[in-house]
């Protein structure tokens, strides 16, 4: 830890400043109490104080070294009552030294110092215990923002780590699902499942490439989603039905990477794969007041809807938004007469 006080030009001065101010009260001290000569009152306070204020940054040392953290309470005063018993008594021989070369000042001087050396030494004490405060605080002041920052650093590492859970949850079962529909076109339809292993590629190879971008433009997540849905729509041709409505004003907004395809996933897992009828998947976008609007929609057959699923899907969705924003309204879900809808919204902070 660098010198609180050298450490910048703006603190030595404010240093000095305060050790001007304080030879100013001696020399009135000397002047109007102890009724010393004028230039002999200026010289003694100016001296003293000057050689006192080398002490002052000398002490930081002592305290930098010797924390309470480290010590018992007894041995720390002790160490303390030694340091300024040593200091005081240094200071008081060196000021007087240096006064007492002056020539025409030694007859005037002497009875200065004889009559105000109980003033000196009190002065001394609260010198010592003034800065020893001082840079005890100090001290305490940086170690609390260093501790809040390694706690703003584990957060961070926290909540990365939990990102990486709720991605590693996500993608394995696109995975599954995917690879399930290329097994199942192998035989009947090769040259559907080659198409549906293209479509795969891409979308992995987006995957691993955006990886470790936690924010992604709305751009590029359109295309994902355009780029899932063609997988799907090998799978089930004519049975799904893919409807989108964008402002093209918000393609340049930002939102989480990878968290629309879990939801469009969920629409053809809910709606279209378990609908004997056609099924359409709405997907529609609008920025407004700082925000980007995202509302994915699908229609169900209630009477032939299977058991639903654990929900692991929307609640990462969820817990994502929450870890990313810091908020828990952002996301909003209606299931109304056949009609099952989510809607996300992204703050557009600015940030990543």
């Amino acid at each position: 830890m660098t010198h609180p006080i050298l450490k910048s030009r703006l603190y030595t001065g404010l240093y000095y400043l305060f050790w001007l101010i304080i030879s100013f009260g001696n020399y009135m001290a000397n002047y109007k109490v102890f009724e010393a000569p004028l230039i002999v009152s200026i010289v003694d306070s100016l001296v003293f104080n000057l050689i006192y204020s080398f002490f002052g940054l000398a002490i930081w040392y002592s305290v930098r070294y010797s924390q309470m953290e480290k010590y018992e309470t007894t041995t720390l005063i002790l160490q303390h009552l030694a340091i300024v018993a040593i200091t005081i008594l240094s200071w008081l021989s060196l000021g007087y030294y240096s006064v007492k070369i002056i020539p025409y000042l030694q007859s005037d001087y002497m009875l200065l110092f004889d009559n105000s050396i109980v003033w000196k030494v009190i002065n001394g004490l609260l010198y010592y215990a003034l800065i020893t405060l001082v840079y005890y605080v100090i001290i305490y002041y940086n170690h609390f923002k260093e501790k809040l920052i390694r706690e703003s650093e584990l957060k961070t590492s926290v909540q990365k780590a939990e990102l990486n859970v709720l991605r590693s949850q996500i993608n394995p079962h696109f995975l599954f699902n995917s690879l399930n529909s290329i097994s199942a076109l192998t035989i009947k339809e090769p040259s559907k499942a080659r198409e549906m292993v293209s479509h795969l590629s891409d979308f992995l190879r987006y995957s691993i490439k955006e990886g470790e971008n936690k924010m992604t433009l709305f751009e590029k997540e359109v295309d994902v989603i355009s780029n899932y849905l063609a997988i799907e729509k090998v799978r089930f041709s004519e049975r799904m039905n893919f409807v989108e409505d964008y402002d093209q004003n918000c393609l340049g907004a930002k939102l989480p990477n990878m968290i629309l395809q879990p939801l469009v996933e969920n629409s053809i897992k809910y709606g279209v794969a378990q609908n004997t009828g056609k099924s359409t998947i709405s997907i529609q976008a609008g920025c407004f007041q700082g925000f980007l609007k995202v509302q994915i929609e699908n229609n169900y057959d209630a009477e032939t809807k299977l058991r639903k699923g654990t929900g692991i899907g929307l609640k990462n969705i969820s817990q994502r938004m929450h870890l990313i924003y810091g908020r828990t309204d952002l996301m909003q879900i209606s299931d109304k007469d056949g009609i099952f809808t989510v809607t996300l919204t992204f703050p557009q902070v600015h940030e990543d």
